[in-house]
């Protein structure tokens, strides 16, 4: 058995691996460079996200809400009336087609970095039927869904309910850290299903590699957390393809001990597609895939009705 401070060197060693390999863009500037189709889909990605969607974003809520809460006086109903449209009108539908853009960029630049790194043109179809990579790829969605829900919860718990200090602080670690795993967690997919690895491996890979993961996502979720839902999405579609191109050539190190990171998130999952498959499937006759598209479009119409009450 290996002397504790041993292995809290080597945690300490993931750690930095995983920090290092997310801040070290020279294998992300030398992919945009080297390849066009990863230059062009980062450069629509900017585009899109950075000038388009958080431009406009910042310019209503600098210039045009002050100015029109300041010439349009409607008391507390003010900022409601004037949000309310700004986000079920604008930003939703920003949202929603950034977001089906940029998970075909996002696998350009996938693709693009990985061919770029080894230097040849590697196969791009998942060795698993396209039924099978479907379910496997919503089912994983649906995953992190839940665990970013919990994140949610846990960073909310402060505000609801009166704790100590102490206790604020532990539950934004949570938050911070639930945040961070999913960043790499989503990071590393695409280099996972490229490889053919079904969910379960890639789940048990990732688990058995905590820290390194951990500290990978920091930089990204520093950049977003303090952010409103739809900064947040914009600035993450702009600096996630960099930390996709790192990914390429990364090679996380294995802790002594595998975290259960998912397993509440897994669990649950497991129970939503097996009462998809119970009831729904048992009424509409519909195959497994279907049913959990099904809970995922659930989901994402929840989180939307949820999200635009805000501003």
């Amino acid at each position: 058995m290996e002397a504790p401070a041993f292995q809290e060197f080597a945690l300490l060693d993931c750690l930095k691996a995983g920090f290092y390999d997310s801040l070290n863009l020279s294998v992300a500037v030398k992919c945009i460079f080297r390849s066009q189709a990863v230059r062009k889909s980062y450069e629509t990605l900017v585009l899109l996200n950075g000038v388009l969607f958080l431009g406009s974003i910042l310019l209503f809520t600098y210039v045009i809400k002050p100015w029109l809460l300041h010439f349009w006086d409607l008391g507390a109903w003010a900022e409601p009336a004037i949000c309310g449209p700004w986000n079920s009108q604008f930003v939703l539908p920003m949202y929603f087609l950034s977001l089906i853009l940029n998970v075909s960029m996002f696998q350009e630049v996938s693709d693009g970095g990985h061919d770029c790194v080894r230097g040849s043109k590697a196969s791009k179809t998942p060795s698993m039927p396209l039924s099978t990579l479907l379910a496997t790829m919503c089912y994983s969605i649906i995953m992190q869904q839940i665990m970013l829900v919990q994140a949610a919860v846990v960073g909310a718990i402060p505000e609801l309910i009166p704790v100590s200090p102490s206790w604020k602080i532990l539950m934004w670690f949570i938050k911070f850290a639930i945040t961070s795993w999913m960043a790499s967690f989503y990071c590393f997919e695409y280099t996972w299903i490229r490889k053919g690895w079904d969910f379960q491996k890639r789940v048990v890979f990732f688990e058995q590699r905590w820290a390194y993961f951990f500290a990978y996502g920091i930089p990204i979720t520093l950049c977003t957390i303090f952010l409103g839902a739809a900064e947040n999405a914009a600035i993450f579609s702009v600096a996630f393809p960099l930390n996709l191109l790192n990914s390429a050539e990364a090679k996380p190190k294995k802790c002594h001990y595998q975290l259960p990171i998912c397993v509440f998130a897994k669990r649950l999952t497991n129970n939503c597609v097996a009462f998809g498959r119970q009831y729904t499937g048992k009424i509409l006759r519909l195959p497994a895939t279907v049913i959990v598209l099904i809970l995922l479009v659930a989901i994402v119409a929840a989180t939307c009705i949820a999200w635009v009450g805000g501003c």
